[in-house]
């Protein structure tokens, strides 16, 4: 083997390995949510974890803001050889401005929906008060410049370790709900502090000393102005739906909700791995014309939509023995929203691959687009719904809005009916890939 391929052979060997602590910190953290979530519900009952629910959704929303879709645009500069000091000092900079700003604004809100100084109020507070932390953690992206994830990924896997393990001792000890924002605090502590030191025990020592340049502010800013309204749109799209049932039909709703959220979750894996797996391949494709990857790219929706439909049938099979054996009664009513929610893992799977064709065709700009659609639509049929049917409502208007976002904007926007029709036809999903997959077959022995 030549020195040249040796190095490339090494390089893919490093990447790989990267990769897979990624996949490992993303599925343990996921892991642990997921777990921690059943527990929380099981011991707090459904008043509580509504409580919970409601204050994660809606902190969540402002961390959005906060962040100010920095990320890309300060990795993008380390990465072209900007001065790491002064381009993470000039982020850190402007993300403490904006965390102070979302801090202050978010206490505010908080006290005009649910009042000042009662359990809501505080446990907002807390979950709130983790922006000042996660300034230091825009260290991560000097981490990122340099495809090295290990060290933080490690941090983030036992802040998450320890905030769960935290939450499920308060949970069995009885400890007031008041008090569990403190494993938040925590969490965020160790993830930020510890991403810190990290940079300032790895970096050069010229790279340590954190500068602030004004003129880069400008720039970063202008660079993440659409990453912040993309993460803030997604943001309401996903969360809005557990703010607006809390506020308007009560915590109550809002845990028996949150459950049948919180097991759809796990439906989502499904589109994401299945993406993940497939999309270098068709990126490889592409290069090989465009009548070839449309029917490629077409086999590929059509198997990812039946491999959807069978996941959707078999939790919809196993919803009520699970939720009762896991939740117990008190989450009966779970039943009947996770079989509605259920569907969204449909959607979901079409707007993850329509994803994927736009970036490879370079038309990334319309998700935000689509995205922002769904939010406004989730908002506005949550307003109708929610009122006459509560969380039922609420699973209603998540799925037609997940509808709207993930394929009726694909004939709406221009440049993405190509892929409506990929959509629409997957939609018939057995005779799309019966027929594609005839198709490739005799394709093979057709001399």
């Amino acid at each position: 083997m030549s020195s040249g391929s040796r190095v490339i052979s090494l390089s893919l060997k490093k990447l790989a390995s990267r990769s897979g602590v990624l996949y490992l910190d993303n599925f343990f953290r996921m892991g642990a949510s997921a777990v921690t979530s059943f527990a929380l519900a099981r011991l707090l009952g459904p008043e509580s974890f509504g409580m919970l629910n409601y204050s994660t959704a809606l902190t969540a929303i402002f961390f959005a803001l906060a962040s100010f879709g920095l990320e890309n645009p300060t990795i993008l500069r380390l990465v072209r050889g900007g001065n790491p000091a002064s381009v993470l000092g000039t982020a850190m900079a402007i993300r403490l401005v904006t965390s102070s700003v979302c801090l202050i604004a978010g206490c505010g809100i908080v006290w005009l929906l649910e009042g000042a100084f009662n359990t809501v109020f505080w446990l907002n507070v807390a979950q709130l008060a983790c922006m000042s932390f996660y300034v230091l953690s825009s260290a991560e992206f000097w981490f990122k410049s340099r495809t090295e994830p290990l060290i933080p990924a490690a941090m983030r896997s036992s802040a998450v370790a320890v905030s769960s393990l935290g939450k499920i001792g308060m949970a069995v000890a009885s400890v007031p709900l008041v008090w569990f924002g403190i494993p938040v605090l925590l969490e965020a502590a160790i993830m930020s502090l510890g991403v810190y030191w990290a940079y300032r025990w790895k970096a050069p020592r010229d790279e340590r000393a954190l500068t602030f340049d004004r003129g880069q502010v400008p720039g970063m800013l202008k660079d993440a102005y659409p990453f912040v309204i993309a993460a803030f749109s997604v943001l309401i799209y996903m969360k809005i739906d557990a703010v607006m049932l809390g506020k308007m039909a009560g915590h109550h709703e809002n845990g028996i909700y949150g459950v049948s959220q919180k097991l759809t979750e796990i439906l989502y894996i499904v589109p994401v791995v299945l993406t993940d797996t497939i999309y270098p391949t068709l990126i490889g494709k592409r290069t090989q014309g465009k009548k070839e990857f449309a029917r490629l790219f077409q086999l590929f929706v059509d198997g990812a939509v039946v491999i959807s439909l069978v996941a959707i049938v078999c939790s919809i099979l196993l919803a009520r023995p699970a939720i009762m054996l896991v939740f117990g009664e008190e989450y009966a009513a779970s039943v009947d929203i996770f079989h509605i929610n259920a569907w969204a893992c449909l959607l979901v799977t079409l707007s993850y691959v329509r994803a994927r064709w736009l970036a490879i065709e370079g038309l990334q700009k319309y998700e935000s687009w689509a995205t922002a659609i769904g939010a406004v639509t989730n908002i506005l049929l949550n307003l109708v719904m929610i009122p006459r049917w509560g969380a039922i409502g609420a699973a209603w208007a998540s799925l037609l809005s997940y509808a709207v976002a993930g394929v009726l904007t694909s004939f709406l926007l221009p440049g993405t009916r190509a892929v409506g029709m990929h959509q629409i036809r997957a939609l018939w999903p057995f005779g799309r890939l019966a027929a594609a997959v005839r198709t490739h077959y005799l394709s093979k022995v057709t001399p």
